[in-house]
């Protein structure tokens, strides 16, 4: 038996996807990245980053926080304010 297959790299609108340089592997040249609420960031975060399973995040007044998972929410902890 043979024949042929036609395969759309378009995601749906459920997810967020982003394409991959070169298009090697997976064969359909994207990953698809599923977008999972787990709460609210504290104050007003203008960055945030992750490290070794734990969140890092700035605010407009400078103050720093960590977040920590735990199950489906994350705990944030202020860190203060670092020197100028």
């Amino acid at each position: 038996m043979i024949g042929t297959s036609t395969v759309s790299i378009e995601p749906d609108s459920t997810v967020f996807s982003i394409a991959l340089s070169g298009y090697g592997y997976p064969a359909e040249g994207r990953f698809s990245i599923d977008w999972i609420s787990h709460g609210n960031t504290p104050g007003n975060i203008t960055a945030i980053t992750g490290l070794d399973g734990k969140f890092f995040a700035a605010d407009s007044n400078r103050t720093l926080w960590s977040g920590t998972p735990s199950g489906e929410d994350i705990s944030w902890k202020g860190q203060g304010r670092p020197m100028a």
